[in-house]
């Protein structure tokens, strides 16, 4: 079974997204992660650059979500509403 990293990178190297039934992105949890994926991205080059070497997509979803996301969502959250108002 192929890894979910294996998934995204395609052979270029480059990150990829997956191919999800239409239907997938009608979800609010697909549409979070599409939200956050430039941030997960922007976090993976940051500790790249930082610890000089790779931590992969796996790595850097998870640092990002134990480091960042809580502040990341009430900030886009109160962008949100301001933006409503």
């Amino acid at each position: 079974m192929a890894k979910m990293q294996d998934l995204l990178v395609g052979q270029s190297g480059r990150f990829m997204l997956p191919m999800l039934p239409v239907n997938a992105f009608s979800s609010s949890s697909y549409a979070e992660f599409q939200a956050e994926l430039p941030q997960i991205i922007r976090h993976k080059s940051l500790v790249r650059e930082k610890q000089e070497w790779d931590v992969g997509f796996k790595g850097a979803l998870t640092d990002w979500a134990k480091t960042h996301r809580l502040a990341w969502r009430c900030e886009r959250n109160q962008l949100n509403t301001a933006s409503d108002a």
